[in-house]
């Protein structure tokens, strides 16, 4: 999957994603033109972030872990342990509702080509990021032990979104097919919750642009 947009600041590409999954399903209705049908479809789509995220989210990782370090320094406690854990699946997970038309060409051995354009809606979420930041020092003669959980997570999404492909079917019940997928422009905005377990919860929220999935499938397909 294709995308044009940073999940953490507008100036990293830590958006990108890899290479995912596919499944989906699409019901066909015969129209009174020759060959011409209606069809209605349904897809998952899920990509986890690629290795540039991966690097990104460990940096935030250690500047956490050193933003912890130097906060206890900084009231007058010394760091006997630190450390930061992230807790992240990362992935995208777009879900096109589509409707349109497909052509089909037969062939005289039983084969047939097709083609076929859909219009729809597309649902977009991408997984919450969680860090968890524990610490002990001595502090003012006492050993103090401090956790703090931190967690992005993102609002879900929907767009305009269109899809066009071509396949070919080899028997009335097999196929193989192509298809490109523009899933839709929208804002990406995110909540970032902070807990250290004794104060009150606190949440800002922050918007980090836009973000533009596009999407190159192969599929294979049984026709029930």
């Amino acid at each position: 999957m294709k995308t044009d947009c940073a999940l953490f600041d507008e100036n990293t590409i830590c958006g990108a994603a890899s290479s995912g999954l596919s499944l989906g399903s699409i019901v066909l209705f015969p129209l009174q033109f020759e060959r011409l049908s209606f069809a209605v479809s349904f897809d998952l789509h899920y990509n986890p972030l690629n290795s540039n995220a991966k690097s990104c989210l460990t940096q935030m990782s250690k500047m956490i872990d050193a933003s912890c370090r130097q906060g206890i320094a900084n009231d007058g406690g010394s760091s006997i342990t630190s450390s930061c854990s992230l807790d992240w699946s990362g992935a995208y997970y777009n879900i096109p509702i589509l409707v349109g038309l497909r052509y089909t060409l037969p062939f005289q051995n039983g084969m047939s080509a097709f083609a076929e354009g859909n219009i729809g809606y597309n649902l977009r979420l991408l997984s919450p990021i969680r860090f968890t930041e524990r610490a002990s020092c001595l502090y003012r003669g006492q050993y103090i032990s401090l956790k703090m959980k931190e967690t992005i997570s993102y609002a879900t999404k929907g767009a305009v979104a269109f899809r066009m492909g071509v396949g070919i079917c080899f028997t009335e019940k097999l196929s193989l097919s192509a298809f490109y997928y523009y899933l839709g422009k929208g804002d990406v905005f995110s909540t970032l919750s902070t807990d250290d377990g004794e104060s009150q919860p606190s949440k800002q929220n922050f918007q980090l642009g836009t973000l533009t999935p596009m999407v190159i499938t192969l599929k294979l397909g049984y026709n029930f």
